[in-house]
C-alpha cells in the first residue's frame, strides 16, 4: 500500500507540475498575473475514509518587452531630385505580453545599410525629416491625414490571428534636394523604444522600463522586466536586450536627363522673278524660303520619364507651313504626320505615344507631349517647317 500510495502521490504531482510549466510558458499571458498551480493527492488508511492533501504554488508573471520594427516592402525606393513628400514605410510591433508607449526616432544618411548600400559617406541627406502614423490604416502615406508623431501611444500586444492589434504602420517622410545625380543614395533608420505605458491613451510618452533581465527572480510581488528584444542595424540599438529595435530602408536616385537639339535648313528658296524653286544645298535664306527644323530629344537618365512637354513659338519673321508637322524617333525618320489642329492644350493623343500640334496663337507655336514612358537611352523627334517672311 505504501509503495502504490508513493506512486499515486508522484504521478499527481508530476501531472500538477507538467500544467504548471505549460502555464508558466503559455505565449501572451498578461504581466502582472498571478498563476496559481495547485497539486491534490487522495489517500485511505487503515480501511477509513478517503482523505486528500494539496500544495499550492502561486507565482507572478513577469513583463516580457519586445519592441519589433520591420521594414515594409524590403525594396530600393526610387526618388527623383526636388520632389516632396517621399516617405519609407516601417511596421512597428510590441511583441511583449503587455501594453507599451513606443518612443520613436529616426536617422538618415547611416553609412552602412541594407542590400548592398555602405558607401561612406552617402550621397545624400533627405530634407525635413518627419515620422507619421498610418492614421487610416491603408498603407500609403497622405499629407493632412497622417498625423506626425514621435511616439505610439499605449499600443496593446500583438494578438496571434488578428494582422491589426499591437502593430503600427509608421511613415518616415521627407523631401529630397534638388541637383542630385543618379545613383545617389540615402539610408534611414526607424529605432522603436519601449516605454512604460499608463494603461491609457494619456498622449504621454511613459518612462524608460528598469531592466531587471540580470536580477535574481522573485516568485511574487510586482511584475520584473525582461528585455527580450533582437539587435536591430541601426546605430542607436546596438546590442540585443536593450528595449529597442530598428530597420532600415533605401532611397536611390534616378535622375530624368534629356538633352532637347534643335536644327534647321534651308531646303528652297524662291526662283528668279518668283518663278521656280532652288532646292538645298544651294538654297538660301532670302525672304520666301522655306526653312525645316528638327527638335531631338535624348534621354539618358536612369528611368524612363513622363509628362515631356515641348513648346517652340514661330518666330514672327516666319510663317509656319500648314501640314508639315511630323513626329518620329529621329530627325530622319520623323514622317508621322501631326495635327494643325490649333489645340488649346499641348499635344493630342497619337499612336507613337508622341502627340503634337500647331497653336496659331498669338503667339504661334508648334507644341508636343509625351505623357508617359520615354524609354532611358531613347530618342524622339519633331519637325516642322516655316517660310521666312
Amino acid at each position: 500500500m505504501g509503495n502504490m500510495f508513493k506512486k499515486l502521490g508522484k504521478a499527481a504531482i508530476a501531472v500538477a507540475s507538467l500544467f504548471a510549466a505549460q502555464q508558466a510558458h503559455a505565449a501572451g499571458t498578461q504581466a502582472g498575473s498571478t498563476v496559481t498551480n495547485t497539486a491534490t493527492v487522495s489517500y485511505t488508511i487503515g480501511g477509513g475514509g478517503t482523505q486528500t492533501a494539496t500544495g499550492t504554488h502561486d507565482f507572478t508573471v513577469d513583463r516580457k518587452i519586445n519592441v519589433v520594427v520591420t521594414e515594409v516592402g524590403s525594396t530600393t525606393k526610387t526618388v527623383v531630385p526636388g520632389s516632396t513628400g517621399q516617405y519609407v514605410t516601417f511596421q512597428v510591433s510590441n511583441e511583449s505580453n503587455d501594453r507599451i508607449d513606443i518612443g520613436l526616432t529616426q536617422a538618415l544618411n547611416l553609412t552602412t545599410g541594407p542590400r548592398g548600400t555602405s558607401t561612406t559617406p552617402l550621397s545624400f541627406d533627405g530634407q525635413s525629416p518627419t515620422i507619421h502614423e498610418d492614421t487610416n490604416n491603408n498603407g500609403t502615406y497622405e499629407a493632412g491625414t497622417d498625423l506626425a508623431i514621435t511616439y505610439l501611444d499605449n499600443l496593446l500586444p500583438t494578438v496571434d490571428g488578428n494582422p491589426t492589434t499591437g502593430r503600427k504602420t509608421v511613415f518616415v517622410v521627407m523631401n529630397i534636394p534638388s541637383g542630385l545625380a543618379n545613383g545617389a543614395t540615402e539610408v534611414i533608420s526607424l529605432t522603436g523604444e519601449a516605454r512604460i505605458s499608463s494603461g491609457t491613451d494619456d498622449a504621454v510618452l511613459g518612462g524608460t522600463f528598469a531592466n531587471d533581465s540580470a536580477a535574481a527572480d522573485v516568485a511574487g510581488g510586482a511584475a520584473q522586466n525582461v528585455f527580450a528584444d533582437g539587435q536591430g542595424p541601426a546605430g542607436d540599438d546596438g546590442a540585443s536586450g536593450d528595449s529597442r529595435h530598428s530597420a532600415f530602408s533605401v532611397l536611390v536616385v534616378a535622375a530624368s536627363s534629356i538633352a532637347a537639339t534643335k536644327t534647321g535648313s534651308v531646303i528652297s528658296h524662291p526662283g528668279p522673278g518668283g518663278v521656280g524653286t532652288v532646292n538645298a544645298p544651294e538654297a538660301k535664306a532670302i525672304p520666301g524660303a522655306i526653312v525645316e527644323y528638327c527638335i531631338l530629344l535624348t534621354h539618358s537618365g536612369a528611368t524612363a520619364a513622363d509628362g515631356v512637354v515641348i513648346d517652340d513659338p514661330v518666330p514672327t519673321t516666319m510663317t509656319y507651313v500648314a501640314g508639315s508637322l511630323r513626329s518620329g524617333e529621329t530627325c530622319l525618320t520623323a514622317t508621322t504626320p501631326e495635327t494643325d489642329a490649333n489645340n488649346a492644350g499641348v499635344g493630342e493623343s497619337d499612336a507613337d505615344g508622341f502627340g503634337a500640334n500647331f497653336v496659331v496663337g498669338p503667339p504661334a507655336r508648334v507644341t508636343g507631349s509625351i505623357a508617359t514612358g520615354f524609354p532611358v537611352g531613347g530618342t524622339r523627334a519633331l519637325k516642322f517647317r516655316a517660310t521666312i517672311n
